[in-house]
C-alpha cells in the first residue's frame, strides 16, 4: 500500500524565533542532572564512611596495605563524583590512610595525608599527633614541634568538643596530654639549644617532660628523659639549677 509523505514536525514562528527556548531547555535539563545526582552524591558518602569504618578494623589486624589500597579507591571515586570543593568530606579517609602509611613506614605519604586532615581541620588532635610523630622521622623538628602544640591546645580547650572525641578511659585527656607532653619534650631535646626564643631548648624539655610527668607519675619515659635533660642543664650553666629548683617547686 502507498505511503503518502511523512509529515515534517512543525515549528511555530514563536518558538522558532525566542532566543531564550534553547536556555531554558538547557537549564531544565542541568536542575533534572542535577537532582539525579544528589542521590549518588549521597550513596558515595556512604560508601566512604563505611570503607573508612572498615580500614580501622583491618588496621587493627595488621592489614595496612589492604587499607591503602581500599582508601585510595575510596578517594578516586570521591574525587569524581563530589570533587574537590568536598574535601571537607575526606577528612575521615585521609586520616584513616595516613595511619595506614605510616604501619607500612612509607612516612613522606604520611604526613602528607594528615596534613590535608589539618589543613581542613585544624583542632583535629589525632591528626596534629600523627603529623607531629612524622615530621620527627623525617627529622623536621621544627615542624614537629609546632604540630605537637597544635594538639595540646586542642586537647587542653576544646574539653568534650576535641575531634576525634576522647571515649575510652585509655583516651583520657590527662592520658593524652601526658603523651603529648612527653613527644612535645622529645622534640625539644632534639633541637638546636639556642633554637628556642627565651630559653633553652633543653629548658624547653625540661618544663614539657615535667608536665607530662604531673600528669602521668607511671610515665616512665618521661621520668629517664626529665632525668637526662636536668642533668644537662646543671652540667652547662649553674644558673640552670634556680630553673630546675622552680621546675620541681609545686
Amino acid at each position: 500500500m502507498a505511503r503518502g509523505p511523512k509529515r515534517k514536525p512543525t515549528v511555530s514562528a514563536r518558538t522558532a524565533g525566542d532566543p531564550s527556548w534553547g536556555v531554558r531547555l538547557f537549564g531544565l535539563a542541568t536542575v533534572l542532572a542535577g537532582v539525579a545526582w544528589l542521590p549518588l552524591q549521597r550513596a558515595v558518602l556512604q560508601h566512604i564512611s563505611t570503607d573508612v569504618e572498615s580500614s580501622l578494623a583491618l588496621l587493627g589486624q595488621g592489614k595496612a596495605e589492604a587499607v591503602i589500597a581500599q582508601l585510595t579507591s575510596a578517594r578516586t571515586l570521591s574525587n569524581w563524583v563530589l570533587g574537590a570543593k568536598h574535601a571537607s568530606n575526606h577528612v575521615d579517609l585521609d586520616y584513616a590512610l595516613g595511619r595506614a602509611f605510616m604501619e607500612t613506614n612509607r612516612t613522606q605519604d604520611a604526613a602528607r595525608e594528615f596534613e590535608r586532615v589539618v589543613a581542613a581541620e585544624p583542632r583535629h588532635w589525632a591528626a596534629q599527633a600523627n603529623l607531629g610523630s612524622a615530621l620527627f622521622l623525617l627529622k623536621n623538628y621544627s615542624g614537629a614541634l609546632a604540630a605537637f602544640q597544635e594538639s595540646i591546645t586542642a586537647v587542653e580547650y576544646m574539653g568534650s568538643a576535641v575531634r576525634p572525641p576522647l571515649e575510652s578511659a585509655e583516651e583520657s585527656p590527662q592520658a593524652v596530654l601526658a603523651e603529648l607532653y612527653l613527644q612535645k619534650g622529645v622534640v625539644l631535646l632534639e633541637l638546636h639549644p639556642n633554637r628556642c626564643a627565651g630559653a633553652t631548648c633543653a629548658e624547653f624539655a625540661a618544663q614539657a617532660l615535667r608536665q607530662a610527668q604531673i600528669l602521668s607519675p607511671d610515665l616512665q619515659l618521661a621520668t629517664q628523659l626529665l632525668v637526662r635533660a636536668t642533668t644537662d642543664l646543671q652540667s652547662n650553666a649553674a644558673s640552670s639549677k634556680e630553673y630546675i629548683k622552680a621546675l620541681f617547686d609545686e
